[in-house]
């Protein structure tokens, strides 16, 4: 059975749109649809267990939840019920696929990304008021993808045009490693007819959502010294991170940041602008009145965070970027790839949100110390395939971040889960992006400061990593029946040019001796105040 026609009118042409920088080797190409079906995705429901049936006390049973490192058929309703991650969740299910390994899926926001080595992955919400509304029974859309969709490779642009025809009113589309689809609209009412017409509904095997497109971009206020402001001093707004040192295929070096730091971006809601407005009134109100400074932050307290002077259009090329919190200029963004929308919301005109910081005497950056350096690009799909992931904040006062050997810095640092691939197009622009979704636990706050970090493939212990892509939007996302939320994060594919550039990541020592001795190793005899920690 397939979809029944969009309406009474002719079919809509669809027409193409340029298609994003996806290696071909990265796409989902493989004709894998036999003559008899079966479903690639089972969700199995994990009952929850109590301690009689188990036969053992509480603490024995979240011990043995906590220190298993696989999940088997057989204790698995031992991981699901005592495993801090998992044992306060109504709905837990196993996500098994012919894709891939399986992975838990939870109805609520998830405190780790993982439980017992296997990745925490959330279960999307309907819209419960608006099902029923549909006469039809469950469709399979074989017409448009001959094929069930790898959710751990990337739509193909044949695809894309195709979910745009069962969707004209789309604006957008997320492709979930759990099994699911989401297919995003504008306006909610665009959202009902969507369920009216076809709901429930599969797409390629993937069991369809409908929800709101409700990115936002992920800067908000930083510490000092790792992120990048748009000002010298200490009373301009942090505009986002510092992403990584590259040395571009023409031999200069650049800095990468995200864009939407240094520009307008406009709000989809009137109430919110003008709130915007009204904070930012009462905010010069009250430094006239009160001769308000924000409290400076020494030198030695500064990792990197960055801010401008510059008045904010909707172009961040000549925009003056320095060390928030300080008065050390990195340099000036020279080049963006991007076209900002000064009047429509994010991501509105933003292909990569990624603009370059050049300067004559450009900073060196490094990994926190105890953390991998990162010295080249890897694969996006190795992270659909659940290897480990990680997000990280890298710093440029590299001789001012000491730690005692065998420590290392955690609040620059997030362990990750990847959850699928999200796409958006705009049909005024005629564009489309893609981009990585991950999330880093239980957190509905903004993303504090983490605007340009990058993502990275490995481990903490590890001794080197790969860069994916950088944190660029975030979005709210209604899980399960209980309609909680969770914020799921994500960065745009980069441009090729981009990807062929090579990673320059100071290789620095940050480690030092811990003495018991109040003083330092030195040839003088000069009395010297220790500092515990130099963060």
């Amino acid at each position: 059975m397939v979809l029944p026609p969009m309406s009474v009118a002719k079919r809509p042409r669809i027409e193409h749109y340029p298609y994003p920088p996806i290696p071909q080797s990265n796409q989902d190409r493989l004709k894998n649809v036999a003559g008899e079906y079966n479903r690639p995705f089972k969700l199995r429901w994990i009952e929850s267990l109590s301690l009689s049936q188990l036969g053992i006390s509480a603490e024995v049973a979240i011990m043995r939840a906590e220190l298993a490192t696989a999940v088997t058929r057989e204790n698995e309703g031992l991981i699901r019920s005592f495993h801090p991650s998992l044992a306060s969740h109504e709905e837990v299910w196993v996500s098994e696929s012919v894709f891939g390994p399986p992975v838990w899926v939870v109805g609520g926001p998830a405190d780790k990304v993982e439980a017992a080595g296997q990745p925490i992955h959330f279960h999307p919400a309907h819209y419960s008021e608006y099902i029923g509304l549909s006469p039809l029974v469950f469709v399979f859309q074989y017409p448009h993808f001959g094929r069930d969709i790898n959710p751990r490779r990337f739509l193909t642009r044949d695809d894309l045009d195709g979910i745009r025809e069962c969707f004209p009113e789309a604006v957008g589309v997320e492709v979930l490693v759990a099994g699911f689809i989401v297919v995003l609209f504008e306006k909610r009412i665009q959202i009902k007819r969507a369920y009216e017409r076809a709901w429930p509904i599969e797409l390629g095997g993937l069991l369809a959502f409908f929800e709101l497109a409700n990115y936002s971009c992920t800067a908000a206020p930083m510490a000092a010294g790792v992120g990048v402001s748009t000002g010298s001093g200490y009373e301009h707004r942090r505009a986002g991170c510092m992403g990584l040192r590259l040395r571009l295929p023409d031999g200069s070096s650049a800095i990468t940041t995200v864009t939407h730091g240094f520009v307008v971006n406009p709000s989809s809601s009137l109430l919110s602008q003008v709130g915007a407005w009204c904070r930012g009134f009462y905010s010069r109100i009250k430094e006239a009145l009160m001769s308000y400074r924000p409290v400076h932050v020494e030198d030695e307290e500064v990792p990197p965070y960055l801010s401008t002077p510059d008045v904010l259009t909707n172009c961040p090329i000549g925009k003056r970027v320095w060390l928030a919190n300080s008065h050390v200029k990195i340099g000036t963004i020279t080049r963006t790839f991007d076209r900002p929308s000064a009047v429509r919301p994010y991501p509105a005109g933003y292909a990569h949100d990624l603009s370059l910081i050049t300067d004559e005497a450009l900073v060196e950056l490094a990994s926190p110390p105890g953390y991998p350096q990162v010295t080249e690009w890897g694969e996006y799909v190795a992270a659909l395939e659940q290897q480990s992931v990680y997000a990280v904040c890298h710093h440029s006062y590299i001789d001012k971040w000491c730690c005692t050997t065998g420590t290392a810095d955690g609040t620059l640092f997030k362990r990750a889960t990847v959850v699928g691939s999200g796409y958006t197009w705009d049909k005024e622009y005629r564009t489309q992006n893609a981009f990585l979704l991950w999330h880093t636990g239980k957190e509905i706050s903004p993303a504090d400061g983490w605007s340009g970090s990058p993502l990275c493939l490995g481990r903490p212990q590890d001794a080197t990593a790969k860069a994916l892509v950088f944190q660029n939007l975030q979005r709210a996302c209604r899980l399960g029946h209980s309609g909680q939320e969770v914020l799921i994060k994500g960065g745009f594919l980069l441009p090729a040019e981009i990807r062929k550039s090579e990673i320059e990541s100071a290789n620095v020592d940050g480690s030092r001796k811990f003495h018991t001795s109040p003083v330092r190793e030195r040839s003088s005899v000069e009395s010297y105040r220790r500092i515990v920690s130099g963060v």
